[in-house]
């Protein structure tokens, strides 16, 4: 037995040595990704393979070398690899490494020095359903203490709001007084409530790309934010509450070093030292720019250390700043503004009935007309798929990919008798599910 393993260990520490050297800059090497998908084959197979063979056959699989190289590729994207633990009442479960965006802690520290944690029941469930001494016994008792895992103690550090949702953390390799510092590198908090605190902390480990341009001190400045009126509670309602401007040109730097082509969005999600919330394109910057140009009204530095505000490349606001944190010259983008596809809801469409009412009994009768036309629409693309070819084939292939529809061009899919029942299921399904909302809206515009 044991002159297995060291045949097998053998194999694998060559294997890995002779990636190394064919390609030193890999970020995963194939040998790595072999014994990953090997795990995880094995855990599903009721009878144990023989693991050299098994593990020689998938090296030698073309997808796996392909797969290490993608996985390089998304590594220059700003993916990291981190590794995770699910914690169950009864084992700890440890699975191969996940690929996400990184974020501004993990790239600070590295991913070999964090581990992603989620909670689950045994059945791979939420934890939610169980009794509270079992959920105590699980969460609490893995929280407060070090976790010991490949010779090294993790400690609990934090988590972001996604986290907190998908009952998970991060723990950082440490004891706590150790991560207690890495905390308070990370900015200066308010000792506020716990899940105010947690979110302000959890701005550090918001899934990010970091941009490869530079922000200077000089290139950015805080201004106000537009305010007025009152709640129910006396406090002043905020407009601009999170929402900062960008300069175009800045912009066209963003596209370039994120590699969007002739994209140039209009709003993009970010994080930023202690900054969050969006900034929009604003036209301003370029307008008086080119006509302090042309009257010589360009001037130095300001006062505080800053071009002057149409020089800028983001102006924040003062509601962005959620904390103080240490200097730093890159911006991270989580999201970016792109089409998307929507639909009609209830209360949007209760809207344009309101509003196309006010403006007088013509605007109100194009608007139901409009919306009853939109409700046509969607009834035919619905029963479309039953005598027309090109809308069944669109059908059949949006459903689970258990059958290559891809390749059933020489059948007619309106004809053949199984096919069809799929697409009338198809059909009868799409109706139902409208028919209750279709209804209100004929009584909320023909009433």
């Amino acid at each position: 037995m044991f002159n297995k393993f060291d045949e097998f260990l053998n194999l694998v520490t060559d294997k890995y040595e002779n990636n190394l050297i064919d390609d030193p800059d890999a970020k995963v090497t194939k040998t790595v990704i072999a014994l990953e998908h090997m795990l995880q084959l094995i855990d599903r197979l009721l009878d144990t393979p023989e693991p050299i063979s098994a593990f020689q056959s998938y090296y030698d699989a073309p997808g796996y070398r392909m797969l290490a190289e993608v996985t390089s590729d998304l590594d220059k994207k700003g993916y990291m690899r981190v590794r995770k633990v699910v914690i169950t009442p009864t084992r700890k479960i440890f699975v191969n490494p996940e690929l996400i965006m990184g974020n501004r802690s993990l790239r600070q520290k590295g991913a070999d020095e964090m581990l992603r944690i989620v909670f689950r029941d045994d059945n791979g469930m939420n934890l939610s359903g169980l009794p509270p001494f079992f959920i105590e016994k699980t969460v609490k008792e893995t929280l407060s203490y070090c976790m010991d895992v490949g010779f090294r103690k993790f400690s609990y550090l934090c988590s972001s709001n996604s986290q907190l949702r998908d009952h998970g953390c991060y723990f950082l390799a440490g004891l706590p007084q150790d991560v207690q510092k890495f905390r308070e590198r990370c900015g200066k908090f308010k000792i506020e409530i716990v899940s105010k605190m947690m979110s302000r902390i959890a701005q550090c480990f918001t899934q990010a790309r970091e941009c490869g341009i530079l922000l200077e001190r000089k290139e950015y400045s805080e201004t106000f934010d537009f305010t007025g009126g009152c709640d129910s509670n006396g406090k002043v309602y905020t407009f601009s509450d999170g929402c900062g401007i960008i300069s175009p040109d800045y912009c066209r730097k963003i596209v370039e070093d994120l590699k969007l082509g002739d994209c140039l969005p209009s709003c993009y999600q970010i994080r930023f030292r202690g900054y969050k919330g969006i900034v929009t394109v604003n036209k301003l910057f370029e307008i008086v720019k080119e006509w302090a140009e042309r009257n010589g009204k360009i001037n130095g530095l300001c006062e505080d250390g800053t071009f002057p505000w149409y020089q800028q490349s983001i102006i924040f606001r003062e509601s962005q700043k959620k904390f103080h944190a240490p200097r730093s010259k890159h911006l991270e983008i989580v999201k970016i503004s792109s089409p998307i596809s929507v639909s009609m809801n209830k209360p949007m469409i209760n809207i344009l009935d309101q509003v196309s009412e006010m403006h007088g009994p013509e605007a109100h009768k194009r608007m139901c007309n409009r919306i009853y036309d939109l409700m046509e629409e969607h009834v035919d693309l619905a029963i479309s798929s039953l005598y027309e070819e090109t809308a069944a084939s669109l059908t059949v292939n949006e459903f689970p990919k258990y059958i290559p529809y891809h390749r059933l061009k020489d059948f007619y899919l309106t004809e053949e008798p199984f096919l069809r029942s799929l697409l009338r299921a198809s059909a009868l399904v799409s109706l139902r599910k409208n028919l209750f909302f279709f209804n209100k809206i004929i009584f909320m515009f023909f009433r």
